[in-house]
């Protein structure tokens, strides 16, 4: 004879919470004909991975989890020319990842960039393909950041690879992907200092 029991559905819910202000995930849809992000909803945390380690084969959990071990989780700010497509960003991203021992796409929980870009078609196709959620970073958060910085030093770092005055002219900020990458890992430090391909710009920040 045989016997069923009817088993509660899972609880998709998942909790939300309001990201700092002045950082915003772009939204999920298609970006519209607009050349400003029209869409933006707030991030939540129960879409940032949690920290893990995962030891690779001969290598112990407790070896893999020291101090010294390369951070799990990272943020990657992203700067772009108009219409660079989504392969561009991908092999700067990987450029970026190259220079720090032990980082791999695997160790991104998102990539945050200038709320202006933040509508990039090649920025969030790159994002959707990796599954990384597309964190748009304001000008004024990106001014309190580099408030007092040597600004010369973002120099060929902002979305057009232009000289920084220009940069500033056009959004109003000193930086794009630097200040993106602190913004969206208040805790953490500057892993990976601006890093230019094919107009491209990408630096790294973490741990989360």
């Amino acid at each position: 004879m045989t016997r069923s029991a009817s088993r509660p559905a899972p609880d998709h819910a998942s909790s939300s919470a309001a990201m700092p202000s002045g950082m915003a995930r772009a939204s999920d849809a298609a970006p519209s004909s607009s050349s400003s992000p029209s869409s933006l909803s707030s991030l939540p945390s129960s879409s940032l991975p949690s920290p893990a380690c995962a030891p690779a084969a001969g290598v112990s959990t407790a070896d893999a989890c020291a101090p010294s071990a390369p951070p799990r989780r990272v943020a990657i700010g992203v700067g772009c020319r108009a219409g660079r497509p989504a392969e561009a960003i991908d092999a700067a991203i990987d450029a970026a990842l190259a220079r720090h021992p032990g980082l791999a796409r695997e160790a991104v929980a998102l990539v945050a960039t200038l709320d202006a870009k933040a509508a990039e078609p090649g920025l969030v196709a790159c994002c959707a393909r990796h599954g990384w959620p597309l964190v748009a970073i304001t000008r004024e958060v990106i001014a309190a950041l580099t408030s007092g910085h040597d600004a010369s030093s973002e120099a060929g770092g902002d979305p057009d690879d232009a000289p920084v005055q220009a940069v500033q002219a056009r959004f109003g900020v000193a930086g794009v992907c630097e200040p993106c990458a602190r913004a969206a890992a208040p805790n953490g430090t500057l892993l990976v200092p601006k890093t230019i391909l094919d107009g491209v710009t990408v630096a790294i920040a973490g741990p989360l």
